[in-house]
């Protein structure tokens, strides 16, 4: 669950984008991130097939998304006290904003839903 976070970071944070192409924390950032693209696959893939035909949690979402809210916090912290000239409040608000975008559009469909069912 912790690699999710650490993608978004990498990439919409800006951790990669504010780094020196083809230096040591360039190339790091770049190997970070291609093992952790394979294991977030591999952690959708096992997840699907462990829940495959159990009943649908619908409380499950709002905690899973609070799960990668905080742990998106934690490391954009982490980060800037590791890479202090190369974290700003910019790339704070990269991280954070798509986890909120996200629950907007589950609210949205949701309510979308909701109306034409009733009606």
């Amino acid at each position: 669950m912790l690699m999710v976070p650490i993608v978004h970071i990498l990439g919409q944070g800006g951790v990669i984008s504010a780094t020196i192409p083809f230096s040591l924390q360039y190339e790091s950032a770049w190997l970070l991130e291609s093992f952790l693209l394979v294991a977030v696959n591999c952690f959708v893939l096992i997840t699907g097939y462990v829940y495959y035909g159990k009943e649908t949690k619908y409380y499950r979402l709002l905690t899973l998304w609070a799960e990668v809210l905080f742990y998106s916090i934690i490391i954009i912290i982490i980060l800037k006290f590791l890479l202090p000239g190369e974290i700003g409040l910019e790339q704070f608000w990269k991280n954070i904003i798509p986890t909120f975008i996200l629950i907007v559009n589950l609210v949205g469909i949701g309510s979308l839903l909701h109306m034409l069912v009733c009606f």
